[in-house]
């Protein structure tokens, strides 16, 4: 696996998007990644979360900036993810 996102689609619910190596095997990588996402978020105490895993040829870029984020949220659900490109505003603007 060269690269990944997180795509978050619920409170509860987020696919990993992952891009292979040229030779790796699509199901084998899907497997084992799995396996490393169940296991953390067990270890976290998160197991009412559900997750999917999907082999991609290349990941969503950002439309405003045009760079890959690590994380994207999909829906109007919950708070907004905290963009790493924007400056904290100050409180005392």
């Amino acid at each position: 696996m060269t690269e990944y996102q997180f795509l978050q689609t619920s409170e509860t619910r987020f696919t990993v998007s992952i891009v292979t190596e040229h030779g790796t095997s699509p199901e084998q990588l899907r497997e084992e990644t799995k396996k490393q996402v169940a296991s953390f978020l067990a270890r976290k105490d998160l197991q009412n979360v559900e997750f999917d895993i999907e082999v991609v040829e290349e990941l969503k870029v950002d439309e405003k900036t045009g760079k890959r984020r690590l994380a994207v949220k999909q829906g109007n659900w919950g708070p907004e993810l905290r963009d790493p490109d924007m400056k904290e505003q100050s409180a005392l603007c």
